[in-house]
């Protein structure tokens, strides 16, 4: 054989009949050369003073054909299969070259041909190769020795690779860090010809292994302690295969964090954030949890990521689109309380390479403080007190599948008892800035108005009530609001004359109001008198009033605490006890109206932002229905 240093050179089979089989050395191959008559020899074949010269290889059978081998050549030798016998009948064979004698030195009978499918290996111990049947993949050892033979049945996969490091069988299937499912021995084992003994080497691989010289394999795959890259396989004490890593492509194989992109979720811009995070790689089923750290409140979401997946963004990326509801699996999920937030993703490799990923971190969700948000979660809440004087405070969500407003899970909660001892319950909103939580005045028996602070929680929503002042009796109906467009709390008062009184706010607790102002009188022909908010878009709140007829009217504020003439909306609005302006119930940034009957119905009726047609028409709700109450005050 020539020198193995020798410059390689170029060879035209075709022109001998011949085809690749092996590289012998620079200058040499073997080759399959088809006789005239049909037959197929194997020769090896060599390019001498630019000359194509070859000899047969001896020690085969007559009929063999169909040469192949996918194992290098080593120590002068080469291992090759071959088909043999007639069509409809053929076998195969396994052959030993000798390259220098160029003739075979031992043969191994195999049940089928295997051309260009089996994989064969050899090492000074052993040769093995493999073999594929209805049952799927068996790999043949035979001790070159003592010619004992072990069968190892590996089942069924797309594609086997195989090879040897002294007496150990090294097979895998191939496979890809970002495969959607494990696949059958994606990892890399080594299994001994000898004894028992199997151990893991690499946790994936995408192609087969390559023979070295020194006996060891090249592996190309991951490992989740190392990373992706190139791995020597050797032989190690008492014969233990050593992994060892040569060359890295600086890939993580275990899934790694890269990020997250989750800023203040700012609810009164946006009605929807994407919330994005960032891994190594997306073949992972996601668990993503944000949870309430005040109420430990959470919102999940369990996803599998694919390239077809809506939620995955680029190579890296994947989002979760949140429109701030905790149980958005449901038209009716309540609205996520305001405040911090601390959230968690749990990743699980759909291939099983490497272990689950937990990372953790934290945001806020934020909301300007609404008028009639009692628990802090940006959805207007409604008070109620029941006839023995209990207070409840009943979160509202709005159904948009059902065009309605609805309950959500949990949505009624007690406030707590001894509200029997008022005569009047007033909604007044914020007392002070953006972020200040809403109030209520209550006026006892005696005339005295108390004011209860709001505290932006989503479990207690008042804090302890302090004196507004006294002689609050000859008022026989209040409304509050923001009337002047400053976010402050403001109050009108109708006395029994009919003469109406503006108490502008003053943003302080302490000292509630400032002195009251004549507005006009005949307002005596009202029963009921509701602040809105600003439902037509002039500069402050608004208000509706109803006759004893029960027309409703509406009055558009000026800002200055006073209002424009009247403007009718229509009649019928006495079949209602209460009316309730709840703020934006449907969250399309118009107030609208609650109309809570004796008869155990509501209704509720949607702001449009028209003045000459404040609402739309009505819709049913459950809200305060059906819950085994009953109600003499709602606000």
């Amino acid at each position: 054989m020539a020198d193995p240093a020798s410059p390689g050179v170029s060879m035209d089979l075709g022109s001998i009949s011949a085809t690749y089989v092996a590289a012998v050395s620079p200058t040499s191959v073997l080759a399959q050369v088809t006789a005239e008559d049909g037959t197929k020899q194997l020769h090896l074949v060599s390019k001498e003073a630019g000359e194509l010269a070859g000899r047969k290889v001896t020690g085969l059978p007559a009929d063999a054909g169909d040469f192949f081998t996918s194992a290098p050549v080593r120590d002068g030798e080469a291992f090759v299969g071959y088909g043999q016998g007639p069509a409809g009948a053929r076998t195969g064979g396994r052959a030993v070259i000798d390259l220098a004698a160029g003739k075979a030195v031992e043969s191994y009978a195999s049940g089928e041909s295997g051309y260009l499918v089996h994989t064969l290996a050899f090492s000074d111990s052993h040769v093995v190769w493999s073999e594929h049947d209805s049952d799927g993949w068996t790999v043949v050892s035979v001790d070159r020795g003592t010619r004992a033979e072990r069968r190892f049945p590996l089942g069924r996969a797309e594609e086997l690779y195989i090879g040897l490091t002294g007496s150990r069988l090294v097979y895998a299937t191939r496979s890809a860090l970002t495969d959607s499912a494990p696949s059958l021995h994606q990892t890399v084992r080594a299994t001994s010809l000898t004894g028992d003994d199997t151990v893991d080497l690499v946790a994936y691989t995408y192609a087969p292994p390559q023979p070295a010289a020194d006996g060891s394999l090249l592996v190309g795959g991951g490992r989740v302690e190392d990373g992706e890259g190139l791995f020597r396989i050797s032989t190690g004490q008492h014969g233990v295969p050593v992994v060892t890593q040569v060359a890295s492509s600086y890939r993580p194989t275990a899934i790694a964090y890269l990020g997250s992109e989750l800023p203040v979720l700012n609810f009164d811009r946006s009605q929807e954030y994407l919330l994005k995070w960032r891994l190594s790689r997306l073949n992972a089923d996601v668990t993503v949890t944000l949870t309430h750290r005040a109420t430990r409140q959470s919102f999940t979401r369990e996803v599998k990521l694919n390239p077809d997946s809506p939620y995955v963004l680029d190579a890296h990326t994947f989002g979760i689109p949140w429109q701030g509801i905790l149980d958005d699996t449901t038209s009716t999920g309540r609205s996520a309380y305001n405040g911090p937030y601390d959230w968690s993703i749990r990743v699980v490799p759909q291939n099983g390479i490497g272990p689950e990923l937990r990372q953790t971190g934290g945001t806020e969700v934020y909301r300007q403080t609404k008028p009639h948000d009692f628990n802090y979660n940006g959805s207007p809440d409604l008070l109620s007190r029941d006839t023995s004087g209990r207070l409840w405070r009943t979160d509202t969500v709005f159904d948009k599948a059902g065009n309605r407003l609805a309950l959500p899970d949990g949505a009624r909660s007690e406030v707590g008892a001894g509200w029997g001892v008022y005569n009047t319950l007033e909604n007044i909103g914020t007392a002070g800035s953006w972020d200040e939580a809403p109030g209520i005045v209550a006026r006892d028996t005696s005339g005295v108005l108390w004011l209860y602070p709001g505290l932006n929680s989503p479990t207690v929503p008042f804090s302890r009530r302090q004196q507004v002042g006294g002689g609050w009796q000859v008022y026989d109906k209040l409304a509050g609001s923001d009337l002047t467009g400053d976010h402050d709390a403001d109050l009108v008062a109708a006395d029994r004359s009919g003469t109406l009184w503006f108490y502008e706010g003053t943003g302080i607790y302490k000292s509630l109001f400032k002195t009251r102002k004549k507005i006009g009188g005949g307002w005596q022909i009202y029963n009921r008198i509701t602040a809105v908010g600003n439902i037509a878009g002039g500069p402050g709140g608004d208000l509706v009033a109803r006759d004893k007829d029960g027309v409703l009217w509406l009055y558009l504020g000026k800002g200055d605490g006073t209002f424009t003439a009247r403007t009718r909306i229509g009649g019928g609005w006495n079949a209602y006890s209460e009316l309730v302006g709840i703020g934006d119930g449907n969250r399309d940034g118009k107030p609208d109206l609650y109309a809570y009957g004796p008869n155990g119905t509501a209704y509720f009726y949607a702001g449009t932002g028209s003045r000459t047609a404040p609402f739309a028409g009505r819709t049913p709700t459950k809200v305060l229905v059906n819950d085994g109450a009953r109600y003499d005050h709602v606000l």
